[in-house]
Protein backbone atom coordinates (compact mmCIF):
# COMPACT_ATOMS: atom_id res chain seq x y z
CA UNK A 1 0.00 0.00 0.00
CA UNK A 2 2.84 2.39 0.92
CA UNK A 3 4.59 1.68 -2.38
CA UNK A 4 1.42 2.50 -4.33
CA UNK A 5 1.01 5.82 -2.53
CA UNK A 6 4.65 6.76 -3.23
CA UNK A 7 4.29 5.87 -6.89
CA UNK A 8 1.04 7.86 -7.17
CA UNK A 9 2.55 11.00 -5.55
CA UNK A 10 5.67 10.70 -7.71
CA UNK A 11 3.60 10.44 -10.88
CA UNK A 12 1.52 13.47 -9.85
CA UNK A 13 4.60 15.62 -9.16
CA UNK A 14 6.24 14.56 -12.42
CA UNK A 15 3.10 15.35 -14.40
CA UNK A 16 2.77 18.77 -12.78
CA UNK A 17 6.43 19.62 -13.31
CA UNK A 18 6.58 18.43 -16.91
CA UNK A 19 3.38 20.28 -17.79
CA UNK A 20 5.30 23.56 -17.80
CA UNK A 21 5.64 26.71 -15.69
CA UNK A 22 3.54 26.96 -12.55
CA UNK A 23 1.94 30.20 -11.34
CA UNK A 24 5.09 31.56 -9.71
CA UNK A 25 4.61 35.20 -8.74
CA UNK A 26 7.48 37.66 -8.94
CA UNK A 27 8.67 40.29 -6.51
CA UNK A 28 6.43 43.33 -6.20
CA UNK A 29 7.83 46.81 -5.59
CA UNK A 30 5.50 48.91 -3.42
CA UNK A 31 6.22 52.60 -4.03
CA UNK A 32 4.69 54.54 -1.15
CA UNK A 33 5.34 57.85 -2.91
CA UNK A 34 2.80 56.90 -5.58
CA UNK A 35 -0.35 59.04 -5.64
CA UNK A 36 -2.53 55.98 -4.98
CA UNK A 37 -1.43 56.25 -1.32
CA UNK A 38 -2.42 59.92 -1.01
CA UNK A 39 -5.65 59.04 0.80
CA UNK A 40 -3.56 58.16 3.84
CA UNK A 41 -2.84 61.81 4.65
CA UNK A 42 -4.26 62.72 8.08
CA UNK A 43 -5.95 59.30 8.40
CA UNK A 44 -6.05 57.21 11.59
CA UNK A 45 -5.39 54.16 9.38
CA UNK A 46 -5.15 53.41 5.68
CA UNK A 47 -5.79 50.18 3.78
CA UNK A 48 -4.20 49.57 0.38
CA UNK A 49 -5.48 46.81 -1.92
CA UNK A 50 -2.54 44.82 -3.30
CA UNK A 51 -4.54 42.49 -5.52
CA UNK A 52 -3.36 38.89 -5.22
CA UNK A 53 -1.30 39.82 -2.15
CA UNK A 54 -4.40 40.89 -0.23
CA UNK A 55 -4.25 44.21 1.63
CA UNK A 56 -1.66 46.33 3.41
CA UNK A 57 -2.81 48.41 6.40
CA UNK A 58 -0.90 51.45 7.67
CA UNK A 59 -1.46 52.32 11.34
CA UNK A 60 0.16 55.24 13.23
CA UNK A 61 0.80 54.84 16.96
CA UNK A 62 0.01 55.92 19.65
CA UNK A 63 -3.74 55.83 19.27
CA UNK A 64 -4.29 59.56 18.74
CA UNK A 65 -1.58 59.84 16.08
CA UNK A 66 -2.32 60.36 12.40
CA UNK A 67 -0.60 59.26 9.22
CA UNK A 68 1.48 61.64 7.16
CA UNK A 69 2.00 61.11 3.43
CA UNK A 70 3.63 63.01 0.59
CA UNK A 71 4.78 62.15 -2.91
CA UNK A 72 8.46 62.82 -2.18
CA UNK A 73 9.20 60.82 0.96
CA UNK A 74 6.24 58.48 1.50
CA UNK A 75 4.95 57.78 5.02
CA UNK A 76 5.54 59.33 8.43
CA UNK A 77 3.54 59.81 11.63
CA UNK A 78 1.90 63.01 12.89
CA UNK A 79 2.21 63.09 16.66
CA UNK A 80 5.48 64.60 17.91
CA UNK A 81 7.43 67.69 16.90
CA UNK A 82 8.12 66.48 13.31
CA UNK A 83 4.83 65.82 11.55
CA UNK A 84 6.24 64.25 8.40
CA UNK A 85 8.52 61.50 9.77
CA UNK A 86 8.76 58.63 12.26
CA UNK A 87 10.44 59.81 15.46
CA UNK A 88 10.56 59.18 19.23
CA UNK A 89 7.32 57.95 20.90
CA UNK A 90 5.90 57.09 17.47
CA UNK A 91 5.43 53.83 15.58
CA UNK A 92 4.43 53.24 11.98
CA UNK A 93 2.87 49.78 11.83
CA UNK A 94 2.39 48.00 8.49
CA UNK A 95 0.19 44.89 8.44
CA UNK A 96 -0.26 42.49 5.49
CA UNK A 97 -3.47 40.45 5.35
CA UNK A 98 -1.48 37.60 3.76
CA UNK A 99 2.06 36.65 4.80
CA UNK A 100 4.69 37.81 2.30
CA UNK A 101 8.44 37.53 1.93
CA UNK A 102 10.16 40.86 2.63
CA UNK A 103 13.04 41.53 0.24
CA UNK A 104 13.90 45.20 0.85
CA UNK A 105 12.89 48.35 2.73
CA UNK A 106 13.27 51.80 1.13
CA UNK A 107 13.77 54.78 3.44
CA UNK A 108 14.15 58.54 3.01
CA UNK A 109 14.88 61.53 5.30
CA UNK A 110 17.70 59.56 6.96
CA UNK A 111 20.74 61.86 6.98
CA UNK A 112 24.31 62.28 8.16
CA UNK A 113 24.20 65.72 9.74
CA UNK A 114 25.78 67.70 12.58
CA UNK A 115 28.44 65.00 13.01
CA UNK A 116 26.14 62.00 13.59
CA UNK A 117 24.29 59.40 11.55
CA UNK A 118 20.53 59.40 12.02
CA UNK A 119 19.17 56.01 13.04
CA UNK A 120 15.92 54.10 13.23
CA UNK A 121 14.70 50.54 13.68
CA UNK A 122 12.25 48.00 12.30
CA UNK A 123 10.75 44.91 13.96
CA UNK A 124 9.23 41.99 12.03
CA UNK A 125 6.19 40.22 13.50
CA UNK A 126 6.83 41.67 16.94
CA UNK A 127 10.42 40.44 17.07
CA UNK A 128 13.58 42.17 18.26
CA UNK A 129 14.04 45.60 16.63
CA UNK A 130 16.82 45.83 14.03
CA UNK A 131 18.68 49.15 14.05
CA UNK A 132 19.79 50.90 10.85
CA UNK A 133 21.90 54.01 10.24
CA UNK A 134 22.00 56.70 7.59
CA UNK A 135 24.57 56.44 4.81
CA UNK A 136 27.49 58.87 5.32
CA UNK A 137 27.01 60.19 1.78
CA UNK A 138 23.49 61.41 2.59
CA UNK A 139 24.16 64.90 3.94
CA UNK A 140 21.34 67.47 3.74
CA UNK A 141 21.57 69.13 0.34
CA UNK A 142 19.47 69.66 -2.79
CA UNK A 143 21.21 66.62 -4.31
CA UNK A 144 20.33 64.13 -1.54
CA UNK A 145 17.15 63.02 0.19
CA UNK A 146 18.46 60.80 2.98
CA UNK A 147 17.93 57.68 0.87
CA UNK A 148 18.66 54.26 2.36
CA UNK A 149 17.76 50.77 1.10
CA UNK A 150 17.84 47.81 3.47
CA UNK A 151 18.16 44.47 1.66
CA UNK A 152 17.04 41.38 3.54
CA UNK A 153 18.97 38.46 2.06
CA UNK A 154 16.91 35.82 3.87
CA UNK A 155 13.57 37.30 2.69
CA UNK A 156 11.65 36.38 5.87
CA UNK A 157 7.96 35.48 5.67
CA UNK A 158 6.16 38.18 7.65
CA UNK A 159 2.79 39.86 8.26
CA UNK A 160 3.81 42.98 10.23
CA UNK A 161 6.60 45.57 10.19
CA UNK A 162 6.88 48.16 12.97
CA UNK A 163 9.08 51.22 12.34
CA UNK A 164 10.45 53.32 15.23
CA UNK A 165 13.13 55.98 15.83
CA UNK A 166 14.85 57.48 18.89
CA UNK A 167 13.74 61.04 18.08
CA UNK A 168 15.48 63.80 20.04
CA UNK A 169 18.42 62.43 22.06
CA UNK A 170 20.05 64.75 24.60
CA UNK A 171 22.10 64.49 27.76
CA UNK A 172 21.68 66.99 30.59
CA UNK A 173 24.29 69.39 29.20
CA UNK A 174 22.72 69.25 25.74
CA UNK A 175 19.28 69.88 27.21
CA UNK A 176 20.64 72.96 28.96
CA UNK A 177 22.13 74.15 25.67
CA UNK A 178 18.87 73.45 23.82
CA UNK A 179 16.86 75.50 26.31
CA UNK A 180 19.32 78.34 25.79
CA UNK A 181 18.88 78.30 22.03
CA UNK A 182 21.59 75.76 21.16
CA UNK A 183 21.22 72.79 18.80
CA UNK A 184 23.51 70.21 20.38
CA UNK A 185 20.97 67.36 20.65
CA UNK A 186 20.84 64.56 18.11
CA UNK A 187 17.60 64.22 16.18
CA UNK A 188 16.86 60.74 14.79
CA UNK A 189 13.91 60.39 12.40
CA UNK A 190 13.06 59.05 8.94
CA UNK A 191 10.31 58.33 6.40
CA UNK A 192 9.28 55.03 4.79
CA UNK A 193 9.26 55.25 0.99
CA UNK A 194 8.47 51.67 -0.02
CA UNK A 195 8.98 47.92 0.21
CA UNK A 196 9.97 45.06 -2.08
CA UNK A 197 7.99 41.89 -1.32
CA UNK A 198 7.00 38.63 -2.94
CA UNK A 199 4.35 36.04 -2.02
CA UNK A 200 4.98 32.61 -0.58
CA UNK A 201 5.81 30.81 -3.82
CA UNK A 202 4.92 27.37 -5.13
CA UNK A 203 7.82 25.11 -6.25
CA UNK A 204 9.20 25.58 -9.75
CA UNK A 205 8.63 22.82 -12.35
CA UNK A 206 12.26 21.69 -12.13
CA UNK A 207 11.89 21.22 -8.38
CA UNK A 208 8.70 19.19 -8.85
CA UNK A 209 10.38 16.95 -11.44
CA UNK A 210 13.38 16.36 -9.18
CA UNK A 211 11.17 15.58 -6.17
CA UNK A 212 8.92 13.31 -8.21
CA UNK A 213 11.90 11.42 -9.64
CA UNK A 214 13.26 10.85 -6.16
CA UNK A 215 9.95 9.52 -4.85
CA UNK A 216 9.56 7.34 -7.93
CA UNK A 217 12.95 5.76 -7.30
CA UNK A 218 12.09 5.13 -3.65
CA UNK A 219 8.73 3.64 -4.57
CA UNK A 220 10.16 1.30 -7.22
CA UNK A 221 12.95 0.17 -4.90
CA UNK A 222 10.45 -0.55 -2.12
CA UNK A 223 8.23 -2.41 -4.57
CA UNK A 224 11.07 -4.63 -5.80
CA UNK A 225 12.19 -5.32 -2.26
CA UNK A 226 8.62 -6.19 -1.24
CA UNK A 227 8.30 -8.51 -4.24
CA UNK A 228 11.46 -10.41 -3.32
CA UNK A 229 10.23 -10.77 0.25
Amino acid sequence: MTQRILLFVAALLLATGLAGPTSRAHALSLDFTDASYSGAMNAASFVKDLGALGTLTFTPLPGNARLYWDGTDGFGVQYGYENDEVEGDETLLLTFSTAVHLDAIHLTDLFYENGYLEQGAYALDGGTPVTFLADPTQTPSPATNGVKTLTLDASPLITTIAFTAPGLVCDNLQLFSLHCGGTDCQNHEFSVAGLDVHPNEVPEPATLVLLGSGLLGIGLKARRKGGRG
